[in-house]
């Protein structure tokens, strides 16, 4: 798990393949839990939230202002 600016989560699984460990990004959640699916869109308090497979969540701010928060993977 991921907490990106103190809200956002990201869950990524955990793969082991060729002795090599890599945290495979399954879905992020919003600031009221629901969890959203790599590629769909959700609106909370006037903001877009896009989950992305590449492990960035990007808010769109009253589609306006684009901020991008960007996410570490899972060490």
């Amino acid at each position: 798990r991921h907490v990106v600016d103190g809200k956002f989560v990201f869950i990524c699984e955990r793969s082991k393949t060729n002795k090599k460990i890599r945290h495979i990004f399954r879905h992020c959640i919003t600031p009221n839990g629901e969890a959203i699916p790599t590629g769909e869109k959700r609106k909370h308090k006037n903001k877009v939230y896009l989950c992305k497979s590449d492990a960035e969540l990007i808010v769109v701010d009253n589609g306006k202002k684009w901020k991008t928060f960007a996410v570490q993977r899972m060490p």
